[in-house]
């Protein structure tokens, strides 16, 4: 299950890093008093549609980890093997 998280945020990189950095500079931009002019491009990140922080399906990869691997099946409890075939004598 670690695996395919690791998995995930490695495919997905580039969305995870948009969102924490579009994070970061609505908290800087929040922080910064009323009446500061803006740039152009400081504008156009403000007015644009924030990025969606891509989301792991943990039950999905459940799913898919027991579609690949069969379950394993744990026999009863098996009796000691003693091996009687020896005569064994003190002597």
């Amino acid at each position: 299950m670690q695996e395919a998280e690791e998995n995930f945020k490695n495919e997905n990189r580039e969305q995870i890093e948009a969102y924490d950095t579009y994070i970061a500079d609505k908290a800087t931009r929040d922080s910064q008093e009323y009446g500061e002019e803006l740039d152009e491009e400081e504008e156009a990140k403000l007015n644009a549609d924030p990025p969606e922080m891509p989301k792991f399906e943990s039950d999905e990869a459940q799913d898919k980890f027991d579609n690949e691997f069969e379950p394993v099946e744990i026999p009863a409890n098996v009796s000691d093997d003693v091996d009687n075939d020896w005569i064994l004598d003190e002597e």
